[in-house]
């Protein structure tokens, strides 16, 4: 119940996130001030998007250090069983792939609104 919430929320707060992107693009008169937000909103993405992939970077680490360490018990004892899958893996991925559609959502109205005040 609470993985189920937890994807609510994340949902939720990606589509408060559009929304204000949205009215802010939308409320912008001026040619070079929605330029000017336009590219501000793809910078924001950008530092979204590094550390979406650094995250991914660490989860892909402990993964395979939790291997190693695995490996080297396996060596200290050899009737030692593979533990079972972690979950944690199958999680990071869900949450990472609402934040990566609502991140492109953002990439793509930034992009249309620069590219329609150039």
């Amino acid at each position: 119940m609470w993985r189920a919430l937890k994807i609510a929320w994340r949902i939720a707060w990606g589509t408060v996130e559009l929304a204000i992107v949205i009215y802010v693009l939308s409320a912008i008169q001026d040619r070079q001030t929605g330029l000017i937000v336009g590219v501000l909103g793809l910078i924001y993405a950008t530092i979204r998007v590094m550390f979406l992939n650094q995250a991914h970077i660490f989860m892909l680490l402990a993964n395979r250090l939790e291997q190693r360490f695995y490996e080297l018990e396996r060596l200290w004892d050899p009737q030692k069983q593979r533990p079972a899958p972690d979950p944690a893996m199958g999680r990071f991925y869900v949450d990472q792939s609402i934040a990566w559609v609502f991140l492109a959502l953002v990439y793509l109205i930034c992009l249309l609104q620069v590219f329609s005040k150039l």
